[in-house]
């Protein structure tokens, strides 16, 4: 079996040799010379095939000492990578931004003798269009109110103003009013109902709330929607996150 990779050369028997005859001028000797012993094939062939047995061992040992040392590498690579603290994400610094002048203005009353004035800002002005709701927000928001105290529900909105300072009273309007328990975040959301019983939020506020959502995102209007969105689901599936939502509908309805 070839064990190095080189074809061994066959070894060839030698045949024996034979006595050299001497000068005729020289007497032969009596005794015959004796014939050269030829050398035994079987021992040269043992020496050359010990020395391929050992250059394996020593191969065998060179490999299992490269595959250790691999392996040995590997675990240092594996152990320093999982020694290596993970990157926590930095929280979002607001920058400063300038708010749009176009406002909603909402008169609502909510007790016989307590009547306000909130300033929301038009949502197109702000994030460059309107958010369209699905029906289901909406139905979602009146299967969790009735089962939480701190959810309230009634008719508050007096009048409406649009940014164009016409009057929009006449529509079908929800004002949700949230307070976060946590944090102490308010905001307000304004949203006009459809025929097909969806919405559209036309309006947010107050000027704090808008400001820290424009500063968190100044150029990235789909993570603001996506917050905003996120906002509202809180609202219907987590009502521990919130000290006091209101949800309110003009007074002529």
């Amino acid at each position: 079996m070839n064990i190095l990779g080189k074809k061994e050369k066959p070894v060839a028997e030698e045949p024996a040799k034979t006595p050299d005859k001497e000068p005729a001028e020289k007497p032969a000797p009596k005794a015959k010379a004796k014939a050269a012993e030829p050398e035994a094939p079987g021992e040269k062939e043992e020496v050359e095939e010990k020395k391929p047995k050992k250059a394996k061992r020593d191969d065998d040992e060179g490999s299992e000492d490269e595959e250790g040392d691999e392996e040995d590498e590997s675990e240092e690579e594996e152990e320093s990578e999982a020694e290596e603290p993970a990157e926590e994400e930095k929280p979002r610094v607001p920058v400063q931004v300038t708010l749009p002048e176009e406002r909603w203005v909402l008169s609502i009353k909510m007790d016989p003798d307590i009547r306000e004035k909130l300033e929301l800002l038009d949502l197109q002005k702000l994030f460059g269009a309107y958010m369209t709701i699905k029906k289901k927000f909406f139905d979602d928001l009146i299967t969790t109110m009735p089962g939480v105290k701190h959810y309230s529900a009634g008719k508050a909105i007096e009048a409406v103003t649009g940014i164009d300072k016409q009057d929009w009273t006449k529509n079908s309007w929800i004002l949700v009013m949230a307070k976060e328990a946590k944090n102490k975040v308010v905001f307000w959301m304004l949203f006009k109902r459809l025929q097909d019983l969806s919405g559209m939020l036309v309006g947010v506020g107050p000027a704090a709330f808008a400001e820290s959502i424009m500063g968190l995102f100044p150029d990235d209007p789909d993570s603001r929607n996506e917050y905003i969105k996120k906002l509202m689901i809180w609202i219907t599936i987590e009502p521990s996150r919130w000290k006091s939502v209101g949800i309110f509908i003009p007074n002529w309805l």
